[in-house]
């Protein structure tokens, strides 16, 4: 898969109050990066963020030159993404879905069982969507008893198939 060039952090469900703050559904692992945001996209367009703040589970986000709710609704469903340079550091272990969609996939015994077509988030585990050469799917719970090695710089993921899995 291809580099992004920004990456989801929520979507905007309405407005907040009268003075234009956006309420947005947070879409990120880290909801704390709300509250540093300094360049935020919404719609696609580049936004100076004046604050932001969680509340009650979802973030408010006030944009420079933004100063009323008419204004903020107009936003309404719009994503809200910040630049690939400006995401969060992510600890050892730890990958954005870009990174993981497209690698390839080899067993701990080296057999090729095709490459990653898809991430699903499912709460518990992500699960990994395998699409071999001849299109057959392998589901794969991105648990440490399975991925056993995820190797960016070769493109590819080592795993073991526990009983059941194919």
């Amino acid at each position: 898969m291809a580099r992004p060039e920004r990456l989801l952090i929520g979507r905007v469900a309405g407005a907040f109050g009268l003075h234009g703050e956006l309420k947005v559904l947070i879409e990120t692992d880290f909801p704390e990066r709300f509250s540093q945001l300094k360049r935020v996209f919404v719609g696609g367009v580049e936004h100076e963020a004046e604050s932001a703040r969680l509340h009650h589970g979802i973030a408010l986000l006030k944009l420079r030159g933004i100063d009323d709710a008419n204004r903020a609704l107009e936003f309404q469903k719009d994503d809200v993404e910040v630049a690939l340079e400006d995401a969060v550091v992510l600890p050892a272990g730890r990958y954005f879905v870009y990174q993981i969609e497209g690698l390839r996939v080899e067993t701990v015994f080296g057999e090729d069982l095709g490459v990653i077509g898809a991430v699903w988030q499912t709460g518990a585990n992500d699960v990994y969507q395998v699409l071999s050469p001849d299109k057959k799917e392998l589901l794969l719970p991105a648990i440490p008893q399975v991925i056993k090695s995820v190797d960016l710089d070769r493109g590819l993921i080592i795993v073991e198939l526990l009983e059941g899995l194919r």
